[in-house]
């Protein structure tokens, strides 16, 4: 491996540091996505997005590994498909949650969250389980 360690690992954070940008880009830009969720169009473009640009980040990637060599071709349809299974689950279990705390603000100590956070917390909790 030697010197191709470093260049493959920096490689990879720029694939996905790029493919994830894009999918946000194109999600906050032409399809005019609304980051607060107010609308189920904006979750079926999230999902959509997620969905889409996991799969061609995910194909790019392990493509790149598979023609540095550190792949077989045998195994690439297996490892595209569990890293975009892993890379869609994990976003949209968190990025909901996320998306909707990013404008919280602290109120007063004793009063407690809205019913759809509790529903929320609770879904993540169970999914993370």
């Amino acid at each position: 491996m030697g010197w191709k360690f470093p260049l493959a690992a920096l490689g990879s954070a720029a694939i996905l540091t790029a493919g994830y940008t894009a999918v946000a880009s194109t999600l906050l830009g032409p399809l005019r996505f609304d980051p607060n969720l107010t609308r189920l169009r904006d979750l079926a473009w999230l999902f959509a997005g997620v969905v889409a640009g996991a799969l061609a980040i995910a194909t790019v990637y392990v493509g790149v590994h598979v023609v540095q060599g550190q792949y077989g071709t045998r195994i690439c349809p297996t490892m595209c498909c569990g890293m975009w299974i892993g890379d869609v689950n994990g976003i949209m279990v968190l990025a909901p949650l996320l998306l909707t705390l990013r404008d919280w603000r602290p109120r007063a100590a004793w009063r407690l969250p809205r019913p759809e956070a509790w529903l929320q917390a609770a879904s993540l909790a169970l999914a993370l389980w």
